[in-house]
This record gives structure tokens, sequence and C-alpha cells, in this order.
């Protein structure tokens, strides 16, 4: 993830993305520097099966951790929120790349668009209460 954004790198955000989302920047430019990223990158192919699957949400500016990690199916990492905090951003990415980001209600990034399989989940109790302790340690 960026940390600070570069003029260039803002020119690029002006360069590649509309005036609506670009003008997100101001308060999101790490995120919004994703965007303009993935930005021309094709929607995933139909019926795409991710072999691993990364869910971020945050309440400013994005997050070097996922909260969620879904490997083959199999959910990996789960990383509890500890604190009440809205969420402002929601990221997705699919085997390397974003996929889908949300900021606040506004999808500014959907390289899904109902065209990828969700695997069905499954969940290791044990992991599962592993993530909670370490949340809450």
């Amino acid at each position: 993830m960026v940390h600070t954004l570069t003029p260039t790198q803002h020119q690029f955000i002006e360069q590649t993305l509309p005036a609506e989302i670009a003008v997100m920047c101001d308060r999101y430019p790490n995120t919004i520097y994703e965007v303009a990223s993935a930005w021309h990158y094709p929607e995933l192919p139909v019926g795409y099966l991710p072999n691993l699957i990364e869910v971020y949400y945050s309440d400013d500016d994005g997050t070097d951790t996922p909260d969620l990690t879904i490997e083959q199916g199999h959910l990996t990492g789960v990383q509890l929120p500890i604190d009440d905090a809205t969420c402002d951003v929601i990221q997705i990415e699919v085997d390397g790349q974003w996929a889908f980001i949300q900021i606040g209600s506004q999808i500014v990034l959907d390289r899904l668009s109902g065209r990828v399989v969700l695997p069905e989940v499954l969940l290791d109790a044990a992991q599962l209460a592993a993530s909670f302790i370490h949340a809450v340690a």
C-alpha cells in the first residue's frame, strides 16, 4: 500500500479516474490510488473461481492486513475488530488483484459484477477461536 502519494501518483489518479471518484483522493489517497491502479483491468471472467480472497475493512484509508482471508475455500485468517468503529472502506482482493472497492455507500471499483463464483467457505472452529483470542489480547 502507498502511504504518501507523490505528485506523479496524483496526476495518474486525475488522468485515470472519473472526476467524481478522483476527488475522493483528498480523504482516501491510498484507496483511490489502488482504484486507479486497477481501473483498466478487465472484469474477472464469468465463472472465475478464485484461489485467494482477501477482504479488508477500515474506518479511514485502507489497511495493510486483511480482515478475512479465504484460500481454496477455507477461511484461513480472521482478524476481528476490537472496537465499534464504522467501516468506511471495504476492499476485496482476488488472487492478488483489487476486484472490488467501496467507500461509504459508493462502489468505486467493481470487477466482480456477479461474475465470480465465491467459494463455499469452510470454517475451522479452532482457528476462529484463536483469531478471537488474538483480537482481544
